[in-house]
């Protein structure tokens, strides 16, 4: 995993929405974020 993935994951935990716009990547495998919940859960589809 890149430092920027697991940077843009802590951020969307701590601010709840910022990687919905962008998307969540892991492994270079971009995901589309749909509802989790905040604080908590991030969900991904691939």
């Amino acid at each position: 995993f890149k430092p920027e993935e697991i940077a843009g994951i802590m951020n969307d935990f701590a601010e709840p929405g910022t990687l919905a716009p962008t998307g969540l990547y892991l492994g270079s495998t971009k995901y589309m974020v749909i509802q989790g919940e905040p604080g908590a859960v991030i969900r991904g589809k691939k």
